[in-house]
């Protein structure tokens, strides 16, 4: 299916769905939405209620032809956590989150449609947040209206904690820093973001701390205090050390034979949208991740004893 690109800038604030229907006919402008079809600068926004406000600039992935809606697929999900409000997912590499322009099927949100017996004109899990296809690891997913509400705001006011670990190319000097560089959509590349020649540029900071240093190679541990798209991949990037296997982003090496970047979402924590508790959840690197460590780690050892 072929989709086309269409643009807009909000004038005046109103809610999203106003503003597409004055472009498009009503079962247009909802099919776009609730199937993650536009972005609101530069993220995916599925509530039509969502507000746009003078300025915002609005992205709509138009299919030529009949648009597909998400059907339920009997996928395994492994889940962290569930209860009635909300559910922790331990999102595998190379599996969108939605389901979005060229992955119709085989997404988390098949997946979940079929877990929670759900079509997508009943479906109640939002994601307030979202991790790229070939990101794995810990993944929210709200199952009420006030789950919704509550973890989403805990995103945008930062109290929601995400910490990942990344393999890099080179060797990382610094034990730990703070990246501070806004990013904003390549004016080169539209598919990626940039600290330079970018545009809509948005602050944008990243925490790290060295963890082992290989022959050729860096693990780090890094931690969000903003949530951008791409943050981590653009700011690995710009102090030269792009994830490995991340060749959007100027990485030169394939994580044997896997495509996409060697990241993964390994902790996330946030307060429970009725309980208030504290809850801290942990997803396992993967098999292949933890392989290119030992990997790295024995070639280390074997040149010590030479």
């Amino acid at each position: 299916m072929e989709f086309k690109e269409e643009y807009y800038t909000a004038e005046k604030e109103m809610p999203l769905l106003q503003l597409l229907l004055e472009h498009y006919r009503p079962y247009r402008a909802k099919e776009l939405i609730r199937n993650n079809l536009v972005l609101v600068n530069d993220r995916v926004v599925s509530r039509k209620s969502f507000i746009v406000v003078p300025g915002d600039r609005i992205m709509a992935n138009v299919p030529q032809g009949k648009a597909l809606d998400p059907v339920p697929e009997d996928i395994p999900v492994d889940i962290l956590y569930e209860d009635d409000e909300m559910l922790v997912i331990n999102k595998p590499k190379g599996m969108p989150a939605a389901v979005c322009p060229g992955h119709y099927t085989g997404t988390l949100q098949n997946a979940l449609l079929f877990h929670m017996n759900e079509d997508f004109r009943t479906q109640s899990f939002h994601f307030p947040h979202r991790i790229d296809m070939n990101t794995s690891g810990c993944l929210l997913a709200a199952k009420t209206k006030n789950a919704r509400r509550s973890l989403s705001a805990q995103i945008n006011e930062h109290t929601c904690c995400r910490e990942y670990i990344a393999l890099t190319e080179g060797i990382v000097e610094k034990d730990s820093d703070t990246i501070d560089m806004p990013i904003g959509r390549s004016i080169e590349n539209r598919l990626k973001f940039s600290c330079t020649d970018c545009y809509d540029e948005k602050d944008c900071i990243t925490k790290y701390n060295v963890l082992e240093r290989f022959e050729d190679s860096t693990l780090l541990h890094i931690t969000l205090e903003t949530g951008r798209t791409h943050q981590i991949r653009a700011h690995m990037e710009a102090i030269g050390h792009p994830i490995i296997g991340d060749s959007l982003y100027g990485s030169t090496t394939e994580p044997e034979g896997l495509p996409g970047q060697t990241l993964h979402a390994e902790c996330i924590s946030f307060a429970h949208p009725v309980t208030g508790e504290r809850m801290v959840f942990h997803a396992p690197l993967p098999d292949y991740f933890r392989h290119m460590i030992e990997v790295r780690r024995s070639s280390a050892d074997k040149n010590q004893d030479i």
